[in-house]
């Protein structure tokens, strides 16, 4: 949701702006977006960051994906042709009607990028990274981001790699907090209750740019 909103608001500055009018936004807040997405997927190589995050959000991807093989599939089980996005059409991969696949990039590999006409997922991840996108960004945005998150990863510690926009577009704010995880973030004094720190900061920049009291 992150990558595509801030790719959205840079559309409406560039390849969508004759639209804009009718629905534009006016400001953006993205959590814990991985805004480098070749950067993030090398991560994930890493032992225990592919054990156990890798696996654990594949694993919950194809939950949700096999109420919906029956769409890929034709009566014998096989993969069929349905359309793609941008016109034609594609194939899955059959592991993924079998419930074989079991990374995020398998995934990928599997529909993403057949889906939207990329011939590798290498392809595909460069394309969507917002990180390079955050130039064309013309209304307020604010990226809150954790130095430490190892979905949207973003360096090693103590050698952070930041997009050169947030330095360079007066319209993009970062705010990288030293701790918080993949979207962990918490009231200092209460670390077991709601998420209320995220949601003020976030109502709050908002209500700032509206100028909403």
């Amino acid at each position: 949701g992150a990558t595509i909103l801030n790719n959205v608001l840079a559309d409406q500055a560039t390849t969508h702006a004759a639209g804009r009018s009718e629905y534009g936004a006016e400001v953006g807040v993205t959590l814990a977006c991985p805004l480098d997405m070749p950067r993030c997927s090398a991560n994930f190589e890493r032992w225990f960051h592919g054990g156990v995050y890798d696996r654990a959000i594949a694993r919950s991807l194809m939950d949700k994906m096999s109420k919906w093989t029956h769409l890929f599939q034709d009566a014998d089980g096989n993969p069929k042709s349905v359309p793609a996005w941008a016109g034609g059409e594609f194939e899955v991969a059959p592991g993924l009607l079998r419930g074989e696949v079991a990374t995020i990039r398998g995934i990928d590999e599997a529909i993403t990028r057949r889906c939207f006409g990329f011939q590798t997922v290498d392809e595909y991840y460069e394309h969507a990274s917002s990180g390079k996108r955050l130039p064309d960004v013309d209304v307020p945005l604010l990226l809150i981001n954790a130095a430490d998150d190892p979905i949207a990863y973003l360096g090693p510690a103590g050698a952070t790699e930041l997009p050169e926009a947030v330095r360079t577009n007066e319209n993009v704010m970062l705010a990288l907090t030293r701790e918080g995880g993949h979207l962990g973030w918490c009231e200092r004094g209460d670390a077991w209750g709601s998420p209320r720190w995220i949601e003020t900061v976030t109502l709050k920049f908002v209500e700032a740019v509206l100028g909403n009291p």
